[in-house]
């Protein structure tokens, strides 16, 4: 008889531990199972995730349930129960709920299965005719990392339209020359189509699954399958390509690595960053960040030592970064111009299409985004003006059909908001205006600063990728701003020198964590008195005396009629998160035990 250690997939967190059960055959770890579980009548699947201590079974009275049987469709990996285990410990979510991370993705289809939609894909061709020097030295750097076969970050810091993404095609090509396979993620799916076309004319439909949440549940099935099979040597996708069943991983790449789309909002909450950290050091693969503007905890890290930072200071082929300008609207207004479009941004948009070169206004609000487009449409009525934002890219393939017709010139205007601000190569952009670029400043987040230089940064890199000079004008209420005058010179490490002094002298990431400690419950009453137990419990441990606490509050945004949630923000030495994490796993076993309704959870570093 053998004994192993499961986790059983229940709803309540009391019942999140590790339950021995034995079997008459030897299981590996990550085996998923069938089992009687409590007083239900139903069995239950579960992950075995260790072998149990069989003396120590053989030699108690202890009577121990027999697994029921095991589920052939599918199993998880080792590795895959190493790293949702320790997401577990990281971010204070059920350890069921990170090891279904790793669960098949989508549905099989119960009738015909549709086509593969990869197979429908036709290639592009990115019309690189030789690598730059700074290029040559960056694929070396990596690619000497990909045949050590060691473990190894890279953060690429490469201005806009440097030619990251052709540094991404040579390690991948290195990578399979050396029988290896790829994790290739961007963080929105607006991004996939154009990189999959590119992937597609490199190396093959054959080889490419993608993975993202707008694929049907039958289609994502077949992507996924095509990874479990071992047919795919390159998975394409959002976030949540990084739990594919890839095996013999010797690149991840993270495009864009600074975007907050890859922090998980939902349950369960995680750092995508942080998790392809750990699945690169199982493997022994090399994990590249690529960003025009590398997050501020991510630079840090280069420079610490923990990342190695390589550089592309320059446009491929020394193409020139477009010419900036700064607009003050308060001045607008004084000249008797009350619009959204400065009399500057208005002149440019004519001059730009009278060099039949396209435009794109971006604002990062989206209460204004359609005011711009009847704007556009009033004043250049003869143009074909498109806008795309959150709103309209909840369509099926809106958004991908849009950028589209835009790359192939059926539009003369692109309006949007972040969604096509980043990582998008726009070959006719001869015009970006930038309207409210001081919107993210004022949102009361300590990352105000860092999103604004970020945003107009990428935004303006959009423009003059091909060989011709370009514009962006950059419109603002508060032109004497320390971050949007550093994004107009370009000066991303006068930004960081800057930014990196103040988070240390406020203890702001990355030298400590912020955590949103939350409590949902039947009604206010029952929140508050379970936060003041929790807080009371946590400022009773003498090793956790260093965490700061705010008052709480009421989450008035979620209240409905059934729930109530309040909030308490902590800032969090990082020794002290380990810590943390498991006062809140221990409070939520005692909240059980109340059995009112309540539970507690964690967002580390939330946006």
């Amino acid at each position: 008889m053998y004994y192993y250690n499961l986790i059983v997939d229940n709803r309540s967190r009391m019942t999140d531990i590790g339950y021995t059960y034995s079997s008459t055959q030897k299981l590996e770890i990550g085996t998923v199972v069938y089992v009687q579980f409590g007083k239900s009548v139903n069995p239950k699947m579960a992950v075995v995730i260790s072998d149990a201590d069989r003396d120590s079974i053989i030699n108690s009275d202890i009577t121990i349930k027999e697994i029921l049987s095991v589920y052939e469709e599918f199993c998880l990996s080792k590795e895959s129960v190493e790293i949702a285990l320790w997401m577990t410990s990281r971010y204070a979510i059920r350890k069921i709920d990170a090891l279904k991370l790793f669960f098949p993705q989508g549905k099989k289809a119960k009738r015909k299965s549709p086509k593969d939609m990869v197979l429908d894909t036709c290639g592009e061709s990115m019309k690189i005719v030789r690598l730059t020097s700074e290029q040559e030295t960056v694929v070396e750097e990596i690619s000497s990392a990909i045949e050590s076969k060691k473990n190894k970050t890279f953060l690429l810091h490469g201005v806009t339209g440097s030619g990251k993404t052709e540094v991404y095609f040579r390690a991948i090509e290195r990578a399979i020359a050396h029988r290896k396979n790829i994790i290739y993620l961007v963080p929105e799916i607006t991004h996939i189509d154009q990189i999959l076309r590119r992937l597609v004319d490199r190396f093959g439909q054959d080889v490419i699954s993608v993975i993202h949440s707008r694929l049907s549940p039958s289609q994502r099935f077949i992507q996924w399958q095509k990874v479990f099979e071992g047919k795919s040597r390159i998975v394409l996708g959002t976030r949540s390509a990084l739990f594919v069943p890839m095996s013999n991983v010797g690149v991840v790449i993270m495009d864009e690595e600074h975007e907050n789309a890859y922090k998980s909002d939902m349950t369960p909450k995680y750092e995508t960053v942080d998790v392809a950290y750990k699945l690169s050091k199982i493997n022994d693969a090399v994990l590249v960040l690529g960003s025009a503007t590398p997050s501020v905890v991510s630079y840090y890290r280069a420079k610490t030592g923990i990342y190695s930072l390589i550089e592309l200071k320059h446009r491929y082929n020394k193409a020139p970064l477009p010419s900036m300008s700064l607009i003050d609207m308060s001045e607008e207004l004084r000249e008797g111009n009350p619009g959204i479009l400065s009399s500057k941004l208005y002149v440019e948009i004519y001059k730009t299409i009278e060099r039949q070169k396209q435009v794109i206004l971006f604002s990062n609000r989206r209460d204004i985004t359609q005011v711009i487009e009847s704007t556009c449409k009033k004043l250049f009525p003869k143009l074909s003006t498109v806008r795309l934002d959150m709103d309209i890219a909840t369509k099926k393939d809106v958004a991908t059909n849009t950028i589209r017709e835009f790359e192939l010139g059926l539009h003369d205007i692109l309006i949007g908001t972040q969604i096509i601000a980043k990582s998008i190569d726009y070959k006719n952009v001869g015009l970006v205006g930038i309207i409210s670029a001081d919107s993210s400043i004022r949102s009361g987040d300590y990352r105000g600063g860092e999103r604004t230089f970020q945003l107009i940064t990428q935004v303006a890199g959009r423009a003059g990728r091909g060989d011709f000079y370009a514009n962006v004008v950059v419109q603002t209420m508060d032109s004497d701003s320390f971050y949007i005058n550093a994004a107009i010179n370009n000066d991303y490490v006068g930004f960081y020198q800057r930014e990196i002094s103040f988070r240390q002298m406020m203890n702001y990431p990355p030298f400590s964590d912020i955590v949103e400690i939350s409590i949902l419950g039947k009604n206010l009453d029952i929140c508050t008195k379970n936060m003041n137990e929790y807080l009371e419990y946590v400022g009773g441990i003498n090793i956790l005396k260093e965490l700061e606490f705010l008052s709480p509050r009421e989450d008035v945004s979620f209240q409905t009629k059934d729930n109530s949630k309040i909030i308490v923000m902590c800032k969090c030495p990082l020794k002290l998160r380990a810590k943390l994490v498991k006062t809140c796993n221990i409070f939520s076993v005692k909240m059980g035990k109340d059995r009112d309704g309540s539970t507690i959870m964690l967002d580390v570093n939330p946006y």
